[in-house]
């Protein structure tokens, strides 16, 4: 199914994103200057300011509008002035499937969470945060201090990716032991404990 309220006249600035890069409606009109897509939609007496703003605006309404689609975001954008900004991949923002990753694995929508992290193999860490009580980001900075979590980025492709056969007992070793005792912070459990912050 379409996007709803596509902004049609802002196609070709959609389909020109990477697809494999983070953006929020702010860095998508910034993308629309650089390449040099703005003059189709310069009209006379407007400011290229205000053509700017009317990009922001539109994106905005079109990730609102087809909230379902978008889902939890893939990442965050740090803007100066702004702090960090949900941001989610360009093949989203085209409403096109996720194009090929190489080894890297699909998430079947009908598998459940234990399903999911009973898998082997290669998935993307946005995609598999859908179907857990983490966030994205969070994920990312425990990946960093605890390299047994089998979180990493690709550069080549610009994600984080999740190596399952590590990620999926540790995060099952997590919910065990948050269902136990029901601690979640660092200076209520044993030193060293494997602890995350629950997506808001």
């Amino acid at each position: 199914m379409p996007f709803v309220g596509r902004p049609k006249k802002y196609l070709a600035v959609l389909n020109a994103l990477e697809n494999h890069v983070l953006y929020t409606p702010a860095t998508i009109a910034r993308f629309a200057e650089e390449k040099n897509l703005l003059d189709s939609f310069i009209e006379q007496g407007v400011e290229r300011e205000c053509i700017l703003r009317r990009i922001r605006i539109s994106m905005i309404r079109l990730r609102a509008n087809n909230a379902g689609k978008f889902g939890p975001l893939d990442g965050l954008i740090s803007l100066s002035g702004q702090g960090d900004l949900s941001a989610w991949y360009g093949w989203r923002w085209k409403d096109i499937p996720r194009p090929e990753m190489g080894n890297i694995k699909d998430i079947d929508p009908d598998w459940d969470t234990n399903f999911l992290l009973k898998q082997k193999g290669l998935f993307i860490l946005s995609e598999v945060v859908r179907k857990l009580p983490f966030s994205t980001s969070t994920l990312v900075f425990q990946g960093k201090k605890n390299k047994l979590m089998g979180i990493w980025k690709n550069t080549k492709l610009g994600v984080y990716v999740v190596d399952m056969a590590l990620f999926g007992p540790f995060i099952t070793k997590l919910w065990i032991r948050l269902k136990k005792t029901g601690l979640m912070f660092p200076d209520e459990g044993k030193p060293g404990d494997p602890v995350l912050m629950e997506k808001k």
